[in-house]
């Protein structure tokens, strides 16, 4: 009960692991005593009530906490990369991925997934890998789009980005991590401007529960 309210997580206690430290909890305990509640009965007599005080040790709490957080989810994406219309590029599929020509410069996007809830807990995009396995182009710049919720007038629909523009000229795989702002918004896209034919051959997106 007590894991299940400080981490929010009702189900925190069927997490690998975490059933056999409770089976150890006196060794979470600073220390303990009764304390005895007095009442009156429906008929006028005293009543007393003894209840158990438990202190528990805070870092020891903590650390349990933290080994019973929901683990990281890896996604991955897929190749449904699309040209953007405002600066197109040309997308076409290879053997192992998808190539992106940019030309002088042209942008594509891939709409990330992610996952649904599970045991009650959201997931927030935290960050996103991509492998370039062609060196002829360059990747000049690469952002995580975070999208509002999709309304109307809504201020939160305003799109908003983490963005790396390191030039990517060899292969490889590299890692653009999302903001705090960014990663909680309700959908996601991976922007990336190329210059000269890129060829991206894999893409996963890690989810971290809220």
């Amino acid at each position: 009960m007590v894991l299940g309210k400080l981490s929010g997580d009702r189900s925190a206690a069927g997490r690998p692991g975490v059933g056999a430290e409770l089976r150890n909890a006196k060794n979470y305990v600073a220390s303990y005593d009764y304390r005895q509640d007095q009442g009156t009965s429906p008929t006028g007599a005293p009543t007393f009530r003894s209840t158990l005080v438990v202190r528990f040790t805070p870092a020891e709490v903590d650390s349990l906490i933290a080994s019973a957080a929901p683990s990281p989810i890896v996604m991955s994406q897929g190749f449904d990369w699309v040209s953007n219309g405002g600066n197109p590029s040309t997308v076409g599929v290879f053997e192992n991925g998808t190539q992106i020509s940019g030309g002088l410069g042209g942008t594509a996007h891939l709409s990330l997934t992610g996952p649904a809830m599970i045991a009650g807990n959201a997931y927030l995009l935290t960050s996103v890998r991509y492998c370039v396995s062609d060196t002829s182009g360059t990747v000049a710049e690469i952002s995580i789009i975070g999208l509002g919720n999709e309304i109307p007038g809504d201020p939160d629909e305003l799109a908003i980005e983490s963005k790396d523009t390191t030039d990517r000229t060899t292969a490889g795989c590299f890692t653009i991590v999302a903001g705090p702002e960014v990663g909680s918004r309700s959908a996601h896209h991976l922007m990336l401007f190329a210059v000269g034919d890129v060829q991206v051959a894999e893409v996963t997106a890690t989810w971290t529960a809220a």
